[in-house]
Parts: C-alpha cells; sequence; structure tokens
C-alpha cells in the first residue's frame, strides 16, 4: 500500500521550475478554454433569446427654444449642452432637467 502512495517529488531547480511552468501553462490553458466556452454559450443565448425592437426613427432636435440668444462661444456651448439635455430627455421621458440660471464670469 505504501508503494503506491510514494511520490517522488523533484529535488533540482531546474526539475522544480519546469514542473511549475507546466502547471502554469495547464492552469492558464483551463482558465481560458473556460472562458471560450462561456462567451460561445452567451452568443448562443443571444441567437436564439435575443429580440430585435423594431427602430423608431426620431427627427434630430427641430427646434431649440427660441428664448436663448447666441452672443459668444461660450453661450454657443451652453446653448449647445442643453440642447442635447433636451434631447436626451425625450429618450427618457422620467428625466427632470431644469435651466436655472448662466453667469458669465
Amino acid at each position: 500500500m505504501n508503494a503506491l502512495l510514494a511520490v517522488e517529488f523533484p529535488t533540482e531547480y531546474s526539475e522544480v521550475m519546469l514542473l511549475g511552468f507546466q502547471v502554469f501553462l495547464i492552469g492558464i490553458a483551463t482558465v481560458f478554454s473556460v472562458l471560450i466556452l462561456i462567451w460561445g454559450i452567451l452568443s448562443l443565448f443571444k441567437l436564439f433569446f435575443g429580440t430585435k425592437a423594431p427602430k423608431e426613427n426620431k427627427p434630430v432636435i427641430s427646434e431649440v427654444s427660441s428664448a436663448v440668444t447666441v452672443s459668444s462661444a461660450q453661450d454657443e456651448i451652453v446653448a449647445a449642452i442643453a440642447a442635447a439635455i433636451a434631447f436626451a430627455e425625450e429618450e427618457a421621458p422620467g428625466m427632470k432637467f431644469r435651466v436655472v440660471s448662466f453667469k458669465k464670469r
């Protein structure tokens, strides 16, 4: 019985490093093969269970508030940001946004 349990461990430094490198390669190969397997399964899920929602063509910002007057480059940037937020607000109706004031410094 003891003869079956007798395991000979490497004693030289090169043998130990070779065994460590082999264990490292086997571990890395195992991890990446499992990751590739999970990636394949998720791709199949998307193929079978993915639904394609019909795309609704929304017009680009048709008009920006006529009360905004542009007189400088900073005002143009503020107006662009306000227009982008107004456009995003149309996509997410529950979002609330209000411009309180603009101050020049």
